[in-house]
């Protein structure tokens, strides 16, 4: 199974079931949690299907789901000879479809809480009530557990794979409703080298606890990213003990934060302290400071429904997380990025790292003197900028402008103490086959490589140029030139 056969039935679900009941914007929050939930019932079987062979059957039903690190209490709706749950569900209420809707409620219900807050925080309940109101919900649920269709099993469908699933889907729905550039998902070549440029050879010790934040988790795609290369770091680096990796994030949008949970549920990784909220308003990890932080915030997005929440926290000072002061409010990009050093682990505690992406606007907007202005002239007068990245345009899925990638560190030390690294890779992207959106670019392996080796290396050379700080430092000057009349005598000023 690929991304393309997945995407192709589903939108055939939208066209065959969906069609004339539900508006299409509306199609990726019906479906995306059926999917979750589809993906979870084949795990269930998996997992059972292991222990049935060893257990008796409630001990094998306790097992499986304490393997799975969640639990589902409605064990009277699992086959206890095949472990089939949802397809149970489906096959005793196939002659009454009524009993389906009770059912499916009963089942889901049934997860413990944190499962639970999953399905509640993408409306599901909701949702199938309007879908049963107009006589969706069963031939929905049959075309989801088609296993013809959709083939969900570990084997045919990796962690990774149903990530990227995930992602495509919503690309593709965004796409189809027009939303806004700044409303994009991050490719996999693009996090493959903001995660490279983060590390920087920085290999955590044997059995070390490491911490990777991203304030705008989205679907969790950097926080995997990043757990995935840190450990293959320690494996390359041959420690004993591998490092124990706590991922924490927050996101805003109710189904992103849904899925982001889900996928790293599925993935067995760490998925507890993903929270949902607006990270300028109110951050849900206050108090924790972080060694790794990577994000892709959205772009161009306006702060003013927060201004007053925003402008209290910045009146703090350095006490508060907005130090450098606060941007023009139609982009809160320079927010993000202040609040990320904020949360840096300090010099004493062995220091923290940043890797963000962003559009144009954070390195040329603002007159010397505004708020953009005074914020690169805080980020530059304390040292933290490491290295800016200039990426291809056409890299992402539904913006074609040109991205950089911000490497922060607070603890610069030799050859890269008082500079900034400027790195071209504009023109290393290779045109694909097929364009995904507006991505016709793709970084390659080797481009990646290259990019994170001329970083590594501290070098320059024609694509990379070492500059101080203070070539970045402008001053307002107004300028008055006297106005003289025709005796050649000055007027006076007005």
């Amino acid at each position: 199974m690929n991304i393309h056969q997945v995407s192709n039935e589903v939108w055939g679900i939208g066209n065959d079931v969906l069609w004339n009941r539900f508006e299409k914007k509306d199609w990726p929050n019906i479906l995306l949690p059926f999917i979750l939930l589809r993906r979870l019932d084949i795990c269930w079987q998996e997992e059972y299907g292991k222990w049935s062979k060893k257990k008796t059957t409630q001990t094998a039903v306790e097992q499986a789901f304490g393997t799975l690190r969640f639990k589902n209490d409605t064990a009277t709706e699992i086959d206890a000879e095949t472990g089939k749950a949802l397809d149970y569900l489906l096959e005793i209420s196939k002659n009454s479809p009524l009993a389906t809707l009770p059912k499916l409620k009963q089942y889901v219900r049934g997860f413990n809480p944190e499962v639970l807050e999953i399905f509640q925080a993408l409306n599901f309940f909701d949702w199938i009530e309007k879908l049963q109101n107009k006589d969706a919900l069963q031939p929905l649920l049959f075309r989801i557990c088609d296993k013809s269709r959709f083939d969900f099993t570990s084997a045919s469908a990796s962690p990774e794979l149903m990530s990227e699933v995930f992602e495509d889907m919503i690309r593709q729905f965004a796409e189809q409703n027009n939303k806004e550039a700044g409303e994009h998902y991050t490719p996999r070549d693009a996090v493959e080298l903001l995660v490279r440029l983060l590390l920087n050879g920085d290999i955590p010790q044997d059995g070390e606890e490491v911490d990777f934040y991203d304030p705008t988790c989205g679907t969790g795609g950097i926080l995997s990213m990043g757990m995935k290369a840190i450990k293959e770091r320690v494996a390359q680096a041959r420690r004993t003990t591998p490092p124990i990796v706590k991922l924490f994030g927050q996101e805003l949008m109710d189904l992103t934060y849904g899925i982001c949970k889900a996928d790293l549920l599925l993935r067995r990784d760490d998925w507890e302290n993903i929270k949902v909220g607006d990270t300028l308003k109110n951050d849900l990890h206050a108090g924790r400071r972080f060694r790794y932080q990577g994000a892709n915030p959205p772009y161009g997005v306006a702060w003013k429904m927060i201004q007053k929440q925003v402008e209290e926290e910045a009146a703090k000072g350095n006490q508060g997380r907005f130090p450098g002061g606060t941007p023009r409010v139609t982009d809160g990009q320079f927010l993000i990025l202040q609040h990320m050093v904020s949360k840096m682990r300090s010099k004493q505690d062995g220091g923290g790292r940043i890797a963000v992406v962003l559009n144009g606007s954070p390195l040329f907007s603002g007159d010397a003197g505004s708020g953009d202005s005074n914020i690169r002239g805080w980020l530059l007068k304390n040292d933290l900028v490491e290295a800016i990245v200039r990426l291809p345009s056409e890299l992402f899925f539904n913006t074609g402008i040109t991205t950089y990638i911000w490497v922060l560190s607070n603890k610069k030390s030799g050859k890269r103490a008082g500079h900034v690294y400027l790195i071209d890779a504009a023109d290393m992207g290779e045109r694909m086959a097929k364009s995904l959106g507006n991505k016709r670019y793709i970084l390659s392996e080797e481009t990646i490589k290259e990019v994170a080796g001329w970083h590594q290396s501290k070098e320059e050379n024609a694509k990379v140029m070492r500059v101080p700080n203070e070539a970045f430092a402008y001053y307002s000057v107004d300028i008055k030139v006297p106005v003289l009349d025709e005796k050649g005598e000055q007027k006076p000023w007005h």
